[in-house]
């Protein structure tokens, strides 16, 4: 039965594509990622000479360390693919018209009433022909839906319409990169898994805050995100009974009422 890591990677079809090498970069880490904390994970479960509560320390200080900053490199690689594909898509749009033009400006005015006062047939007919009029578009877009008729629905209809036909190239990489952020999105979702496998959290929740806290430095250039972290470390460290958290690993309260 294939792997996980075989099922995504087989679908990775985009060799060729250099704008998707940090795609690729970062998805082959959270993968890593996740068989790394698995193997910690079953090291640890053989290892005598700790306590339960010695192994779980050793796993979660692994899972600080090693898989959050992974998966937070992961995230951050996703988000900038997703932020520039809607740059990119943004650019494929149907060039807006020039507001000095007055006449022009009228005769787009008279064309969204025409529009308002078609069904919705023939407002799709016209809209969505194969050579539709470029000012009649402009008009369209340009304003609010209720100036023509449109629809939420209609409008997008109307930019993947006008995508394909002038730029099928790049909707056909932008497919590509649609495709790849969704497997480094799997890939992600399997490293944190893992870990949350691992790791033994009492709850969703407590595990990804527990992630978040472990943030790597670079996200946390804004002073104000560098406060709203360590709040966030507080309340976690409170809530799970840590004294404190440094190379030696994690302390916790228990361990000096234990003694």
């Amino acid at each position: 039965m294939p792997t996980i890591r075989e099922i995504l990677t087989s679908r990775w079809k985009f060799a060729d594509a250099p704008r998707l090498k940090p795609v690729r970069a970062a998805l082959d880490a959270a993968l890593d990622a996740a068989d790394a904390v698995t193997a910690k994970h079953s090291a640890l479960a053989k290892n005598e000479k700790l306590s339960a509560l010695g192994r779980l320390d050793d796993v979660r200080g692994f899972v600080s360390k090693s898989t959050a900053p992974a998966v937070h490199r992961a995230r951050a690689v996703a988000n900038k693919t997703r932020a520039d594909l809607a740059t990119w898509k943004a650019r494929l749009q149907p060039p807006a018209p020039d507001r000095g033009d007055m006449a022009a400006a009228v005769l787009r005015s008279e064309m969204r009433q025409h529009l308002r006062g078609l069904s919705t047939g023939g407002r799709m007919a016209l809209l969505l022909a194969e050579n539709p009029d470029p000012t009649l578009l402009q008009a369209a877009l340009e304003a609010p839906n209720f100036s023509s008729g449109l629809t939420d629905s209609l409008r997008a209809q109307m930019l993947e319409h006008y995508a394909a036909a002038k730029h099928p190239n790049d909707l056909a990489e932008i497919g590509q990169v649609e495709d790849a952020i969704e497997l480094l999105t799997a890939a992600t979702e399997t490293a944190l898994n893992a870990a949350k496998s691992a790791s033994e959290f009492p709850s969703d929740r407590v595990f990804e805050d527990f992630v978040n806290a472990s943030a790597p430095v670079v996200a946390l250039a804004d002073p104000e995100s560098q406060s709203e972290a360590m709040r966030a470390l507080g309340a976690l460290a409170k809530e799970l009974g840590i004294k404190s958290i440094s190379n030696d690993g994690i302390k916790y309260h228990a361990d000096d009422e234990a003694a």
